[in-house]
C-alpha cells in the first residue's frame, strides 16, 4: 500500500496525474496532458510491427526527406525504423514486407515531422533486390 502511494505521489510531483480525493476514502485519478504525453512515449518505446500469418506480397517503402536543421529527428527516425526491423535501401529509403502505416503515422507525430516529407509507398515488386529481401525477412 505504501509503495502504491509513493508511486502516485511521484507521478503527481511530475505533473503526470491529478489526485482527486472523494468521500468514503475513494480516490479518483486524472491523467494530465503531461501524463498523456508520457504514456505515448512509453508506447513509442514498445512500438513494433505486427507480422501477419500470411504475407500479402506487398512491400512497404518508407521514404523521407528531412532537412539538416531537423538532423536529430532524422537520425532518431532512422534508428526507430531499424528498431522496427526495417531494412535500409538508402539513407532515406527503408523497406518492410509488413503493414506499417499506423506506426509511421505515430512516429511522424512523436518526432513532430508533419511538416516534412515522410511517406509510404506500397509495391508488389521491388526489382532485383526482391530475392535478397525475401531471404532477409524469411519469406521464402
Amino acid at each position: 500500500k505504501r509503495q502504491l502511494w509513493r508511486a502516485l505521489y511521484y507521478l503527481r510531483s511530475k505533473n503526470r496525474i491529478l489526485i482527486i480525493k472523494e468521500n468514503n476514502n475513494n480516490i479518483e485519478l486524472k491523467i494530465t496532458k503531461v501524463g498523456k504525453k508520457y504514456l505515448r512515449k512509453i508506447d513509442f518505446d514498445n512500438l513494433s510491427l505486427t507480422k501477419p500469418n500470411v504475407w500479402d506480397k506487398k512491400w512497404r517503402l518508407v521514404i523521407f526527406d528531412i532537412p539538416e536543421e531537423k538532423k536529430k529527428a532524422r537520425e532518431a527516425l532512422r534508428q526507430k525504423l531499424k528498431d522496427l526491423g526495417m531494412v535500409k535501401l538508402q539513407d532515406s529509403i527503408w523497406i518492410t514486407p509488413y503493414p506499417c502505416e499506423d506506426e509511421i503515422a505515430f512516429i511522424k507525430f512523436i518526432f513532430n515531422l508533419s511538416d516534412y516529407w515522410l511517406d509510404i509507398i506500397i509495391s508488389d515488386n521491388i526489382g532485383v533486390q526482391e530475392y535478397r529481401l525475401k531471404k532477409l525477412f524469411n519469406l521464402l
